[in-house]
């Protein structure tokens, strides 16, 4: 897998330095590049979705204990999840950013939330505690992670039952993950960025569930 894994970066470098830095990336040669023999069942499930304003989380909606349970890909519309396969995408896409997080112990159960009704939260990840601020703001989610050297990022969220995804583009999953992570060990995270950069109508995140 990781031999894969390394092809995959190799293909993807190469056809990021072959398109327009402003052009939108084709789902379909995003699939492509990150397509693998991987084995195993698949991690996406039906929280690969489109983006709803109705589903965005209210301040009171966010309040409380959340775990970590998975990814998140969020399409802005219908078209962008049926072009090119975008479901499929989504899936082989998942099972990659997983295998990031992994490294950064971003595992199932292994990350906890408690946002207070205050502004504030605490989080911890395995023995690590992180705290920070938060807010919503025009149905946009606002933490601030750490105090010395605070790290802000502005998410977009939804609600599916007792799970909120908490999403973002790709310029800005690099702040989450260190904010969530506490880490300054980036190389990981860049070769995603830089895999997303250019795909338009696609957001991606984590998905936490209520306790």
């Amino acid at each position: 897998m990781k031999k894969n894994f390394l092809r995959s970066i190799a293909l993807v470098a190469m056809m990021l330095c072959g398109i327009n830095a402003n052009a939108q990336f084709d789902l379909g040669a995003l699939a492509g590049a990150i397509s693998g023999n991987d084995s195993g069942q698949s991690l996406a499930t039906a929280l690969t979705s489109i983006f709803s304003g109705e589903k965005q989380a209210s301040a009171s909606n966010i309040e409380g204990t959340w775990t970590y349970s998975e990814p998140a890909i969020l399409f802005d519309s219908e078209d962008y999840l049926t072009k090119a396969g975008g479901k499929v995408v989504a899936q082989k896409l998942e099972k990659k950013i997983q295998a990031v997080f992994n490294k950064y112990g971003v595992t199932k159960g292994a990350v906890k939330f408690v946002f207070n009704s205050d502004g504030t939260f605490v989080e911890t990840i395995k023995t690590k505690t992180i705290k920070g601020k938060w807010s919503v703001e025009n149905n946009t989610l606002k933490l601030t992670f750490g105090t010395i050297k605070p790290k802000t990022v502005e998410i977009t969220t939804q609600l599916e039952g007792k799970q909120m995804m908490m999403v973002t583009d790709a310029t800005k999953l690099l702040t989450l993950v260190q904010g969530m992570t506490s880490s300054s060990n980036s190389s990981n995270l860049k070769t995603i960025s830089a895999l997303l950069k250019n795909v338009k109508g696609m957001k991606v995140g984590v998905t936490l569930t209520k306790q």
